[in-house]
Parts: C-alpha cells; sequence; structure tokens
C-alpha cells in the first residue's frame, strides 16, 4: 500500500522532474535524460561533470581561483538568468550545485527546491510564506536569504542573494560564515544583515562590493541577475 507520505513524495519527485525536463535544454543547465520512481530507490539519468563541484574543482588551482571562480560563476549566472526569464526560481543555489566539467564548463544541478515562480505570485499574495505555499527551504542557512530564514518564499531576489554567497565561497575557499557553528547565532546573524567576514588578500573591492551588493538585507536593494553578470564580466576584465 501507499502511504501518504509515500504518496507525497511521489508527487514532489514527479514534480520536480517535469521542471527539469522545462530546464534541460538550456545550456550551463545539466541536461536529464530519464528518471525512475518506482525502484528500491529513485533515481535520475543526468549529464556527467568530471570535475565535480565548483569547491571541489578550485581547491585543484589554488594560483587562480580568483579567476576561475569569477569564469565559471559567469557561465552559472547565466543559467540562472534563463531560469529567471522564464519564470522559475531555484531556490537552493550554492557551490555544491555548480558542477564543473571539461575545459572549466559549468552546470547548474539540484532542482529538488526550484519552482515556477510566477504560478506562485497569486498564491504569496494570500500567503507569502514557504510553508503555506508548500515549498520545501533549504536548510543550507549559510545560503540562505534573511526573509527566507524568516519563513518567505525563495524568490528571484533570495536567488541573487544565494549567488552572492557562492560566490564569496568561490572566493575565500570555505564555506560563508564558517566561523560560526551554533544555527541559532547564524540566524541571528542573517536576520540583523551581518555578512562573513572578508579576507581581502582573496576578496578584492570589486569583488566584495558586488558580495555586499547581492546579499543585501533587502531583497528590492539586490540587482538582477543580469546585472550580476554584466558586473562579473567587468571584473574578469579586470583579471
Amino acid at each position: 500500500n501507499v502511504t501518504k507520505s509515500d504518496d507525497a513524495a511521489k508527487r514532489k519527485f514527479f514534480s520536480t522532474m517535469r521542471l527539469w525536463e522545462r530546464l534541460s535544454r538550456y545550456d550551463n543547465i545539466c541536461r536529464l535524460y530519464g528518471a525512475c520512481y518506482f525502484t528500491t530507490t529513485p533515481f535520475v539519468i543526468m549529464d556527467y561533470c568530471d570535475k565535480g563541484p565548483l569547491d571541489k574543482f578550485l581547491r585543484q588551482d589554488e594560483i587562480n581561483r580568483s579567476t576561475l571562480s569569477l569564469e565559471i560563476l559567469s557561465q552559472a549566472a547565466q543559467a540562472v538568468s534563463k531560469m529567471h526569464s522564464i519564470g522559475i526560481v531555484h531556490g537552493d543555489l550554492k557551490c555544491d550545485n555548480i558542477l564543473v566539467w571539461g575545459n572549466t564548463q559549468v552546470k547548474i544541478c539540484d532542482f529538488d527546491r526550484s519552482f515556477d515562480w510566477s504560478a506562485m505570485k497569486d498564491r504569496r499574495l494570500v500567503n507569502g510564506t514557504a510553508v503555506a505555499a508548500g515549498i520545501a527551504i533549504t536548510d543550507a542557512v549559510r545560503y540562505l536569504a534573511p526573509e527566507c530564514v524568516r519563513g518567505m518564499l525563495p524568490s528571484t531576489k533570495s536567488d541573487v542573494y544565494s549567488f552572492g554567497m557562492a560566490l564569496y565561497h568561490a572566493l575565500m575557499g570555505g564555506s560563508p560564515y564558517a566561523d560560526i557553528s551554533s544555527d541559532e547565532e547564524l540566524r541571528t546573524c542573517k536576520l540583523c544583515g551581518e555578512l562573513p567576514s572578508r579576507d581581502v588578500q582573496l576578496i578584492s573591492d570589486g569583488a566584495w562590493k558586488l558580495i555586499t551588493q547581492c546579499c543585501d538585507s533587502t531583497p528590492d536593494q539586490r540587482p538582477t541577475i543580469e546585472k550580476v553578470i554584466a558586473a562579473l564580466r567587468s571584473l574578469l576584465s579586470q583579471q
């Protein structure tokens, strides 16, 4: 017999696959080739990215970390831009979900928390919490925007915040707020708008400016992902 929880998991699985299939045609997004739920362990068939997640890849070339970070994240930002242009929020952007293959080519993955923002707008106006909307919020608080820590629905603006934290992670070589181990303290920092500490040897003034803009505690003050792409290109030209 299928339990309610099994039924919910099945609905979520197929919902994610349908959304992923919509995205699969675009550059810099991991392609979905197939999926099966009716096995002991559900599985998907997707692109194999031989260099692995971004943070792992960057650890193999510390000398060129800054340039590689900007090059790779520029590609990732273009994928996010495409998602936003068709009304889809990623919802869980972080270095682990940015995969590298071949000659520093990039594909973003993990769409478990992605959803069609345009279809959710009306529902959000009635009750703007993620719980009310039936959207699972990532527990990766280090990347999470303050409004999402409060329980609000992820948006294109919170994706930009998470992207800023991914840029920080890539340049620093360590997770945001790595010096904080308490979930409660981390949440407090987020809600107070405190940014993680900066190493000026690793993060240039220009890169730090972009990070602070992306991670502004006020969502409407954050740049669009298109402006982030332009800023990354400008930073690359200065390398």
